[in-house]
């Protein structure tokens, strides 16, 4: 009998403690769920809050940058998976980008074919970023164009937003030495020389025109915003004057959206 009673009473026990332990669980997971509402990221700084974690923590040591890979691997929302493809440029680790690049030749890149482009985007906007692209297309680009699916149109789209957003001259004349290269095939050099003349070196001949009055502009101290354009020397002065204050206008509305543009690059590049 009172070894019965012993078996009851253990038994007893164990409801009680997993009944204890089922309520508690639920407790548990209610708190949590309550605290990751609070303190959800809103949706308007996602893509800053995510590029901020990968910048302070994103290298191959601490696996921030795996983890952020694996949250635009497995997320459900269309805004999260892009905000998650963007900070994973945010790295200054070169070799991260460098390695999941290269996986694009062996078809085992973790990123989607369709958001290729945007990967190549969001490369483009970081320092980081514009090196690994850069060497990508200038070490690969034989194996980009016979083993990569599209990968003429891949080497056209790369070059194409390399060239509206390298600014140094070491970029420049690696983005030159690409579209130089011996062993590249004639109609792929030209299209890509195309590209390099239209983009690469009309910005130098604007930088070249305008780059005084925006070093005057965004000098410390100043006030005064001269919207003065130096005076085109092919200009033919046969040409009707009449037109003259809208060409002025157009020049000066030009000159400011351009000049906000570069300080927004650099205040970016130097964060």
């Amino acid at each position: 009998m009172a070894e019965r009673r012993r078996v009851i009473i253990f038994y007893s026990e164990i409801v009680i403690l997993t009944v204890i332990t089922r309520t508690r669980r639920a407790s548990l997971c209610r708190d949590a769920c309550v605290f990751f509402r609070r303190h959800r990221i809103p949706a308007d700084i996602k893509d800053a809050a995510f590029c901020t974690a990968i910048r302070r923590g994103g290298s191959a040591a601490d696996g921030t940058w795996e983890k952020m890979l694996d949250l635009y691997k497995t997320t459900r929302t269309h805004s999260e998976r892009q905000s998650a493809l963007h900070a994973l440029s945010c790295t200054e680790d070169v070799q991260l980008l460098t390695t999941l690049l290269e996986m694009i030749l062996e078809n085992k890149c973790p990123i989607e074919k369709h958001d290729y482009n945007a990967l190549f985007v969001a490369l483009s906007s970081t320092s980081t970023g514009v090196t690994a692209l850069t060497n990508f297309l200038r070490n690969h680009f034989a194996s980009i164009i016979n083993n990569v699916e599209n990968g003429k149109n891949m080497v056209f789209t790369v070059y194409s937003i390399l060239s509206s957003k390298v600014s140094t001259d070491q970029e420049i004349t690696k983005m030159s030495e690409i579209a130089s290269a011996t062993t590249m095939p004639v109609e792929i050099k030209n299209k890509l020389r195309a590209i390099y003349h239209g983009e690469i070196e009309n910005n130098l001949k604007w930088f070249d025109l305008y780059s005084i009055a925006i070093r005057e502009i965004i000098k410390p101290g100043s006030t005064n915003i001269s919207t003065t354009t130096p005076a085109d020397k092919t200009q033919d002065d046969s040409k009707d004057s009449s037109s003259a204050p809208s060409i002025f206008h157009d020049y000066t509305t030009i000159l400011r959206m351009l000049t906000v543009s570069l300080l927004i690059k650099f205040f970016i590049n130097n964060d």
